[in-house]
């Protein structure tokens, strides 16, 4: 049996999100193991209540680490797409070149394609003049959605001072989850309403 990793997205920015990628995860390690291949699925195992805490930054890198130490003994690295690359995707991708081993595309129900997405989706999903709580601990009111339907991306203006880096008043853009394809640097997520 081939050993494979499975890279497929984990991180959303609400609880249905989260859900509906660990259903799909769930569902490419079905689709592995069918093919006659011996998967392994490291951000559905290491995120099991009692594991690790995705939420907790620390803990989330020390899954992703644990995941990736399996690399250098895979025959494949698996990418199920339909739900886009997430960033951790990408890493995973990456990684796979560096050791030089195969990463094949694939793709479960193509009614999910990323990029059928109709631009008005974050629109109903994030609200103009909301207050946001980015991962980071970064409060922003949200002042302009924006971007290609293949990848949204928000707009904030930062409501306090936060550390040295963020001042009252700036504006900055990030991603509203794991899924949307802009530069590391610029992207943060949101973790959910602030004060909730």
């Amino acid at each position: 049996m081939k050993r494979v990793i499975i890279e497929s997205p984990f991180w959303a920015s609400s609880a249905a999100g989260i859900e509906r990628h660990i259903e799909y995860a769930r569902a490419a390690v079905r689709d592995s193991v069918l093919r006659g291949e011996a998967p392994i699925a490291s951000h559905l195992l290491f995120t099991q209540p009692g594991i690790l805490k995705d939420d907790i930054p620390e803990e989330r890198t020390m899954g992703i680490n644990a995941g990736h130490a399996w690399m250098p003994i895979a025959d494949l690295v698996a990418v199920y797409g339909d739900l886009g690359i997430s960033r951790g995707m990408k890493i995973g991708i990456e990684l796979a070149d560096k050791f030089g081993i195969k990463v094949q595309y694939r793709q479960l129900r193509p009614e999910l394609k990323v990029e059928d997405k109709k631009p008005e989706d974050d629109k109903l999903r994030f609200q103009i003049n909301e207050i946001y709580k980015l991962r980071n601990g970064l409060n922003i009111k949200l002042i302009k959605i924006d971007g290609p339907k293949e990848w949204r991306f928000l707009i904030g203006e930062v409501l306090s001072d936060h550390s040295d880096i963020f001042a009252a008043g700036s504006k900055i853009t990030f991603c509203p989850d794991g899924n949307y394809q802009l530069d590391r640097e610029s992207c943060l997520d949101i973790i959910g309403l602030a004060g909730k």
